[in-house]
C-alpha cells in the first residue's frame, strides 16, 4: 500500500537519516531528504556496532547479505590495564548463541555508502548543500527553507540531523514562540564529561576482536575487521560542560600521542598503530535525554533526541529502534487507503512513539555511561566494579545469558514486513 499524498522529509544523511529513507520506502511512504553537506559519504575513523536486533530489521529491508559483505563480526573480547592484567569475556560467544549473531562491526563511511548506493532511483530524493534555516508548519503540513533560498513541502519533517540538530533549535523556537510560559529543553540539552579522539588504520590483528583498556581517568576501545582497525582514546574532562568544543588537528595528535604506551593487544600498543593513523577525528562525548521530541508536524529521531558516548556501541542501534517504531505509529494512523493523518491524529502518533521509547532509552543511556565510567575508573564504586565485580564468570553468565536476551527478544522489527529466518552462521 503506498500513501502518495504522504511526504515525510527527513532533515539530515547520516546513518539513521538514511536508514529512515530505506524504512520509509518499504511500506509506500514518499520521502525527501536534505543535507547540508555537500556530499553524502564523507570518511571519518569512526566505526558503527550493529546489534542482532537491528540486523534484524536489515534483513526486513532485504540489506541484510549485503551489509555483512561490508562488516566483520566480533568474536573475542578482552580488557586490559595499564599494568599488564587481561580479563577475557564470553560477551560474544552468549550472544551468538542466544540470537544467532554476535555483533558486527562496520567502517562509518562504508556502511553510508551502501546506505546511499541501494536506494537506487531513489537516489534522486536527496539532495545535498540544502542547509535548514527555517520551518514552517501548518494544520496540513510543512515546509523547511534552506539557506540558498530554495523550500521543500510536505507532510512532517523527521529532524535526524545529529547531537547539535538543528531541526531541534527551530522546533524549540517554534514551540516557545506559541507559548513563551512552556516548559521546554535547554538549545544545548547534552552534556559532556568526556572527549574523545578516534581514528582508524589497516589492519593490525586479526579480524573480530574487541579490546577495551581501563586506567583512572582514560580508556581506549579498539576494534579490528577484515580490513580495518578503529581506536578511540576517552579523557574525563576537567568539569562537564554542555558547551560544544572544536578540537584542530594539531589538538588531536597531541592527545593521541599522550597514549602511545598503552597497550591495546599483548603485542600492541597505541604507538604501533598510531603511525598507521588515516582518517580521525575528535570531539566532546554528550550524553542526554531530550523529554521533547514533537512539536506540531516536526518530530525528532536518533542522536537529535538522545545522545550517547561510544563506548556499548547502542547509538545507531536505538536511532533504527527510533525509526522502526515511529514508522509503525504512522502506518497505524494510515491505515485506511487513501486516508492522510490530520494534525490530531500524528500529534497521537508521535506521543506515542515517544511513550514507547522513553524507558528503553533511559535504560540504555544508564548502561552506556555506566560502561563508560567503568573503563574510565570514574571513582572507587566503579573501579571496584570493573576490577573485581564485572570479570567474575558467574556475573557475566547471569548477565549475557538471562538479563541482557530479555530486552533483546522484545525490540520492534517493521510491521508488515516479513522477517525470515535469521542466518545463524557457523
Amino acid at each position: 500500500m503506498a500513501w502518495s499524498n504522504f511526504k515525510v522529509l527527513i532533515i539530515g544523511g547520516g546513518p539513521v537519516g538514511l536508514f529512515a529513507a530505506h524504512a520509509l520506502r518499504s511500506v509506500g511512504f514518499d520521502f525527501l531528504l536534505l543535507e547540508q553537506r555537500e556530499d553524502i559519504i564523507i570518511d571519518v575513523g569512526a566505526c558503527l556496532a550493529l546489534t542482532p536486533a537491528t540486523l534484524r530489521v536489515f534483513q526486513q529491508l532485504g540489506l541484510l547479505n549485503q551489509l555483512l559483505a561490508i562488516g566483520c563480526e566480533l568474536e573475542k573480547r578482552q580488557t586490559f590495564t595499564l599494568d599488564g592484567h587481561l580479563f577475557d569475556s564470553t560477551l560474544f560467544q552468549c550472544m551468538k548463541k542466544n540470537h544467532g549473531s554476535s555483533i558486527h562491526v562496520f567502517h562509518r563511511a562504508e556502511l553510508i555508502k551502501l546506505l546511499y548506493d541501494s536506494l537506487g532511483d531513489d537516489r534522486r530524493k536527496i539532495m545535498t548543500g540544502k542547509k535548514v534555516t527555517d520551518i514552517i508548519t501548518r494544520d496540513d503540513g510543512v515546509k523547511a527553507i534552506c539557506d540558498d533560498g530554495s523550500t521543500y513541502q510536505g507532510s512532517i519533517i523527521l529532524g535526524a540531523d545529529g547531537a547539535h540538530s538543528k531541526t531541534r533549535r527551530l522546533m524549540r523556537e517554534l514551540a516557545l514562540k506559541s507559548n513563551p510560559t512552556m516548559e521546554w529543553d535547554l538549545e544545548r540539552p547534552y552534556t559532556s564529561t568526556y572527549k574523545c579522539m578516534f581514528f582508524s588504520s589497516p589492519e593490525a590483528s586479526a579480524p573480530g576482536l574487541f579490546v577495551d583498556t581501563e586506567s583512572k581517568n582514560r580508556s581506549i576501545i579498539y576494534a579490528t575487521s577484515k580490513h580495518r582497525t578503529w581506536v578511540f582514546l576517552s579523557e574525563k574532562l576537567q568539569q562537564p560542560t554542555a558547551e560544544r568544543a572544536s578540537y584542530t588537528v594539531e589538538d588531536a595528535d597531541t592527545f593521541a600521542k599522550s597514549f602511545e604506551d598503552y597497550p591495546v593487544t599483548k603485542s600492541l600498543k597505541i604507538r604501533d598503530i598510531l603511525s598507521q593513523k588515516a582518517s580521525s577525528g575528535m570531539v566532546n562525548l554528550d550524553e542526554g535525554l531530550v523529554k521533547h521530541w514533537s512539536w506540531g508536524r516536526i518530530v525528532l529521531a536518533g542522536d537529535s533526541c538522545h545522545k550517547f558516548t561510544p563506548h556499548a556501541g547502542l547509538g545507531f542501534n536505538n536511532g533504527v529502534q527510533d525509526i522502526v517504531v515511529l514508522l509503525n505509529e504512522l502506518r497505524a494512523v494510515s491505515s485506511a487507503p487513501g486516508h492522510v493523518p490530520n494534525s490530531a491524529e500524528l500529534t497521537n502518533a508521535f506521543q506515542s512513539y515517544q511513550t514507547s521509547r522513553y524507558e528503553p532509552l533511559k535504560a540504555d543511556s544508564f548502561v552506556s555511561g555506566l560502561i563508560t565510567r567503568l573503563q574510565a575508573w570514574d571513582n572507587t564504586f566503579y573501579y571496584i566494579l570493573a576490577r573485581y565485580i564485572a570479570p567474575l564468570r558467574i556475573w557475566e553468565y547471569l548477565l549475557w545469558n538471562y538479563a541482557a536476551p530479555q530486552g533483546m527478544k522484545i525490540t520492534p522489527v517493521l510491521d508488515g514486513i516479513c522477517c525470515g529466518a535469521f542466518p545463524r552462521g557457523n
